[in-house]
């Protein structure tokens, strides 16, 4: 039978192991638990270039991704980094072994990057609460004492669940109970004459959703952050607020929502919009913890449906949400995703579907877009489709 093995792959760049070297506190609960003989942890350092490219982090990854692969031959592969980190390593899996799939392990997010939201769409466990209370005050005694509190990275909590849940589970079962299988994004901007990697993902996202990230991952304004990404939508709140009395101000909200010329196809329908405020092509089994889009579907597309489950085991499409309206309308629009006890419906101005394909083609310049918070641009044409196969994800 023999017991579930488990590799550990850290990003030393992440943020959490940047600043705090979590990954060498890693080594240290694996010595201390004695979980040597079924764990094995396996670092990637920076590129040795200041910005690389996806193909280049492709390379950096594929010979850490082998090791514990097919020499360490593990069942679970933890993912100690975040969702940029996340991304990268499901596409190097996807271009390895997509014409093996019983050869991927189940993926685990150990929550060690700036963003973090696939391991809450995939159920992986948080931390106490508790964790926000500076470690300063944790040295108090009286502090200590009574709230036994012990100050701890989220990387470091997420190992120790793992090592509980794996100690004496098999291979076998953990397929059967702790296993989640779902479809990702395959975004293809290759032309025909190019031939490099294909990029895999949950989520992408187009126009304000990737102008928020420039601004949010842009050094000269600080190190990434919730306080950050608070200050950026508060900030754009207040000058969309003052933009009309204000050029600075209009500016600002001009460099966030500022609509993107594309023409849109949804299987091979084509979009009556030339631009968008925001499109966020998803995977249909994620919700982000947040209210799932309503996705209205016709008898026949139901009928459907079913016929696909019986083939492909899933119901095998992506979400398509797309949006052309005016700031106040984003801003209605985004609350109703955040906000309990809404939902998104579709509008002669919002798209939000199931579908197989989703084609976006540039009509004037490069257009940027994001993957798992990665940026990109390009100038091609983009496909994007639900990949070849399944990525399984381990289960808590």
């Amino acid at each position: 039978m023999g017991q579930v093995k488990i590799g550990i792959l850290s990003n030393t760049v992440s943020k959490a192991n940047s600043v705090h070297r979590v990954h060498d506190t890693l080594d240290n609960i694996i010595d201390r638990e004695n979980a040597k003989d079924f764990v094995q942890h396996v670092c990637v350092g920076r590129a040795n270039v200041e910005d690389p490219s996806f193909e280049q982090l492709v390379g950096l990854y594929t010979p850490a991704v082998r090791k514990l692969v097919e020499e360490e031959k593990v069942d679970v592969l933890a993912i100690d980094g975040g969702d940029g980190t996340a991304h990268i390593v499901y596409s190097v899996l996807m271009h390895m072994y997509k014409n093996n799939p019983r050869q991927i392990p189940a993926v685990v997010h150990m929550r060690g990057g700036t963003i973090n939201y696939i391991a809450d769409s995939t159920g992986v466990p948080k931390r106490s609460p508790l964790r926000w209370i500076p470690h300063q005050l944790t040295q108090i005694p009286v502090i200590g004492k009574y709230l036994l509190f012990k100050r701890e990275h989220a990387p470091e909590y997420v190992l120790k669940q793992l090592l509980e849940k794996c100690r004496d589970l098999t291979p076998e079962d953990m397929r059967k109970y702790h296993m989640r299988k779902m479809y990702l994004l395959k975004i293809d901007d290759n032309t025909k004459a190019n031939k490099k990697p294909k990029k895999y993902g949950l989520l992408a996202a187009f126009g304000a959703p990737y102008n928020f990230l420039e601004k949010y991952y842009d050094a000269s304004t600080g190190r990434p952050g919730p306080y950050k990404a608070l200050k950026i939508i508060a900030k754009g709140v207040a000058c969309a607020a003052a933009s009309p009395f204000s050029r600075r101000a209009r500016e600002y909200v001009d460099s966030i929502v500022r609509k993107i010329d594309v023409a849109v196809s949804l299987d091979s329908v084509p979009s009556p919009h030339q631009q968008y405020t925001g499109l966020v092509p998803t995977s249909t089994d994620i919700t982000l913890k947040i209210t799932p889009l309503t996705i209205h579907l016709s008898r026949a597309d139901e009928q459907k449906s079913t016929g696909l489950q019986k083939i492909y085991g899933n119901y095998n499409r992506i979400r398509a949400f797309g949006a052309n309206v005016t700031i106040p309308e984003l801003l209605w629009t985004f609350a109703k995703i955040v906000l309990p006890g809404f939902t998104v419906k579709e509008t002669p101005n919002i798209h939000n579907r199931q579908v197989q394909e989703i084609k976006i083609t540039p009509q004037r310049c490069t257009i940027g877009y994001s993957v798992e918070g990665n940026l990109y641009q390009t100038a091609n044409p983009i496909r994007i489709t639900p990949s070849e196969i399944m990525m399984p994800f381990f289960q808590f």
